[in-house]
């Protein structure tokens, strides 16, 4: 159905903006987006507003080549940026639905890799990466922080939350603050124990049995 006072769509198909040469329409919700084939043989997804502004003009190569020039591209903490770019605008990023692919984006100063060094500095260790503190958040100041892998793995979508008293932690996060086996503490989730249960009965080995107060039925502690 068409409405009065729509902009019509133009068909960038076969033309070229800067390096990347449009070879159809990219069909996803949202603003117009359009498939390219880059001059270096990449092909990718760009706003057609980006291609028209001339702010998308190749796949990221040209700007790799500037920044390799100042030595930039050789550090860690480029290939980290790198890495944000692609998995949330290159559809065929092996990761890119987790990212791009659920709406995740990149924030317009931070498509820049001066700007993106500016606000997180280098790349604190080899063993950092860069996490969002809101997982459904974007790649942007104020949401990104460097943290250590085994930080960022408490920081997953899919890590199971528990709320004791007025804190919400994930089941790792309990399970180191309280001294608990996290194997045990799953175990008895799924057992169906409550939370104030797996805490206030000590693991005293693999026979260690409670009696359901309702059913009467005996259930084991794994």
């Amino acid at each position: 159905m068409l409405y009065f006072g729509m902009p019509k769509l133009i068909d960038l198909t076969n033309i070229k903006f800067g390096r990347l040469f449009i070879t159809g329409r990219a069909d996803e919700p949202g603003k117009p987006k359009w498939r390219y084939l880059c001059d270096c043989g990449s092909t990718g997804i760009a706003r057609g507003s980006d291609l028209r502004s001339g702010k998308s003009a190749s796949c990221g190569c040209l700007h790799l080549e500037r920044v390799t020039k100042h030595g930039l591209a050789r550090s860690t903490t480029y290939g980290v940026w790198q890495a944000i770019i692609q998995r949330c605008t290159r559809a065929n990023f092996p990761k890119f639905k987790y990212y791009g692919g659920r709406g995740i984006t990149v924030c317009p100063r931070w498509m820049k890799f001066e700007n993106f060094l500016t606000d997180m500095g280098e790349q604190p260790g080899k063993r950092m990466s860069i996490d969002r503190i809101d997982v459904n958040g974007h790649y942007e100041p104020g949401n990104c922080r460097w943290i250590s892998m085994v930080q960022q793995q408490l920081n997953r979508r899919n890590n199971r939350r528990i709320t004791l008293g007025v804190r919400t932690q994930t089941v790792k996060e309990w399970c180191i603050e309280l001294g608990i086996d996290e194997e045990l503490f799953r175990s008895r989730l799924k057992q169906g124990w409550t939370p104030i249960e797996i805490i206030g009965i000590p693991n005293q080995g693999k026979n260690t049995r409670r009696q359901d107060p309702i059913t009467g039925r005996w259930i084991s502690s794994r």
